[in-house]
């Protein structure tokens, strides 16, 4: 089984999330703080496959609910968010879509590959995405817990941009 495919495997088992923003000196957002919450999966067969779709290649909905909480803010904010992971048809490639205004106007973020000189528990961006004026590039961590069996997965992005300087770090786990 490939790194990609494992990965994909992995989505199904997750369930909570943590994660951190930090903006760098170049951002006008100010939004560093942190976050925790829920994920509901959702399985969808992905477009085109018709009703013969492989489960095991179905696209994987993350709908994510939570607190954020500004740094210097006695009080949070809850959070939404809805994720597309899409295997790509040969299973080299994992796709992530945010789906903030529906699956008619999700925004492509990136596709992760292995590393290259990996050990199939490391992904990286294919390619960085420009969003507009903002690039968008990410890598992926497989966490394993004691017994070497995949427990989560660490997800950073950075977004750079005439706005932004940001560092999303992501902890997802079952």
């Amino acid at each position: 089984m490939t790194g990609i495919v494992t990965l994909h495997a992995l989505l199904e088992q997750i369930r909570h999330l943590e994660f951190s923003s930090r903006s760098g000196p170049a951002s006008r957002n100010a939004w560093s703080g942190h976050g925790s919450g829920e994920v509901r999966l959702e399985k969808e067969m992905p477009d085109g496959a018709g009703r013969t779709g492989a489960e095991d290649s179905w696209d994987i909905l993350f709908n994510e609910q939570g607190q954020f909480r500004l740094e210097g803010q006695a009080s949070s904010v809850t959070f939404r968010n809805r994720y597309r992971w899409r295997l790509s048809p040969d299973g080299t490639a994992l796709s992530l879509s945010h789906e903030r205004r529906g699956r008619d106007a999700a925004v492509f973020l990136f596709d992760l590959i292995e590393a290259p000189a990996g050990d199939g528990d490391h992904f990286i961006s294919r390619e960085a995405h420009l969003c507009i004026d903002d690039l968008y590039s990410a890598t992926l961590v497989i966490v394993r817990d004691a017994d070497d069996k995949p427990c989560g997965f660490d997800l950073d992005w950075r977004i750079t941009g005439p706005r932004k300087d940001e560092h999303l770090a992501y902890r997802y786990h079952c």
